[in-house]
């Protein structure tokens, strides 16, 4: 009973900790979610109903099997060779009627998922607002943006309370819609089921559900202004094996680095507001800081979550400073910001630049009058991008900073010369723009132009989808 109870207690520090770090990422840890994890052999879960910010010790529970094997699931290898074959979907599930299915426990339906998926380590059953509306309409999501092609996959399936079923659904992506068959149940009436996402760690799990939740939001919203247009498939497979294998490996070796809440608190300074200051030494210096401080003012403003997002400030004529590749906007340092070469994109030291950094050069190439990029994922303007529909804004005070006219770029895979070339192409005359299933850039002489004019973008988004919202049944 000790060891048991110290091994509890042991994982509820350490559940403790990675809770913090997802509110302060800003990750959404307050959907009326249950976790369900592994360590090593052992399987975990909190208990529904935790409030996951304030877990006290009766809140973890061990759970145990009674010695059955379970099938296991392999995945990578099949999803590398569908990729020969990307138009071949999954056959359909067909539910046996004439035996019914075992009618497990919530606790043990998710546990015997999870411990089937040797390739993951955490599941996630949550209650969010918008998975829950496409869940009860019968939708599934599909891949409209390009953070969830990586993170998810191709699409999110609708599927009933049936291990079998979950477990394929779950084959090639990391989420999917339950419909619960227990309407007796009192903790679960009045919601039509759950969504589940999976992960290699409950980090990952959770970056999931925000991604599920924020693709279930804008393919509900996008239906306002003609529906979102889906990516295509053999696109979803190649960047969903990217994160797998390339994007996400380093981010979770970058995490275990990461200092603590509290030393990377002390570590934040005040912003200085003018970088007009002696030598270009020192100039550097400060553009280092501004970068850290306009990072985690995304965060605070909601324009990103976690890694998401990129930032730059040009030097001079010759390089610029990016932020780097997979660090969070908290846990990064001045010093670790990238100075790249903008002709050539060679860069300074061991730490690689943002993926996107292409973009930045471009602009920076193609526009003298700019000195400052933000590249967000924020919501409303996520739906614009996913729709592939420019925005004219027409509130003056707004438009002050964005133009009258947001446009939109064509579709381009992230990461490829053609992306660059639209988005170069796209702001030669403006000052944001969406890029099509990806996110939106704006630009500025400094910073904080370049914030204003990507929070006022996000702010124009977000009131002509309401203007819309009476017009679509």
């Amino acid at each position: 009973m000790a060891e048991q109870q110290e091994k509890l207690a042991e994982q509820l520090a350490k559940l403790k900790a990675t809770m913090v770090k997802i509110a302060r990422l800003g990750y959404r840890p307050a959907w009326q979610a249950q976790l369900f994890w592994r360590d090593g052999d052992q399987f975990y879960a909190t208990r529904r109903g935790a409030d996951l910010l304030r877990l006290q010790k009766e809140d973890v529970l061990e759970l145990t099997f009674a010695g059955e094997v379970l099938p296991g699931v392999r995945t990578g290898v099949a999803m590398v060779q569908k990729l020969e074959d990307a138009a071949a979907d999954l056959p359909p599930v067909k539910k046996d009627t004439s035996r019914p299915a075992p009618h497990w426990t919530d606790n043990e339906l998710w546990k015997r998922v999870l411990k089937r998926r040797r390739d993951m380590a955490a599941l996630i059953v949550a209650k969010p607002k918008y998975a829950l509306t496409c869940l009860e309409q019968g939708k599934e999501i599909q891949a409209v943006l390009e953070d969830m092609a990586q993170i998810i996959g191709e699409r999110v399936r609708v599927t009933d309370r049936y291990e079998e079923m979950i477990v394929s659904a779950f084959r090639e992506d990391a989420g999917v819609l339950v419909r619960h068959k227990d309407p007796d149940d009192a903790e679960i009436a009045g919601f039509p089921g759950w969504a589940v996402t999976l992960g290699r760690d409950l980090y990952e799990a959770f970056v999931a559900m925000t991604i599920l939740e924020k693709s279930a939001e804008v393919a509900l919203k996008a239906e306002r202004i003609g529906g979102g247009v889906a990516i295509p498939q053999l696109t979803v497979k190649a960047e969903r094996l990217n994160y797998l294998y390339n994007y996400s490996q380093t981010e979770r070796k970058i995490r275990k680095k990461l200092a603590s809440p509290e030393a990377t608190a002390e570590r934040a300074t005040a912003d200085t507001p003018s970088m007009a200051i002696a030598g270009p030494a020192a100039r550097e210096r400060q553009a280092r800081q501004l970068l850290v401080t306009y990072g985690r003012k995304l965060l605070e403003l909601g324009l990103v979550q976690g890694t998401w997002g990129n930032l730059s400030v040009r030097l001079d004529d010759r390089f610029m400073l990016v932020t780097p590749s997979g660090r969070d906007y908290y846990g990064v340092h001045p010093e670790e910001m990238v100075k790249v070469r903008i002709e050539n994109l060679s860069w300074e030291g061991d730490v690689k630049p943002s993926s996107e950094m292409g973009m930045h050069a471009g602009i920076y190439l193609t526009r003298p009058d700019v000195n400052a990029i933000i590249h967000t994922h924020a919501e409303n303007g996520s739906v614009f991008a996913a729709a592939q529909m420019p925005l004219e804004v027409t509130d003056e005070g707004l438009a002050k900073h964005t133009g009258s006219l947001i446009p939109v770029t064509k579709f381009a895979p992230a990461g490829t010369p053609e992306l660059v070339e639209n988005a170069v192409v796209a702001l030669q005359a403006h000052k944001a723009c969406f890029l099509a299933n990806h996110g939106m850039f704006s630009v500025g002489e400094d910073l904080k132009g370049a914030l204003l004019a990507a929070a006022a973008a996000e702010k124009a988004a977000a009131l002509a989808l309401k203007e819309r919202e009476g017009e679509h049944v």
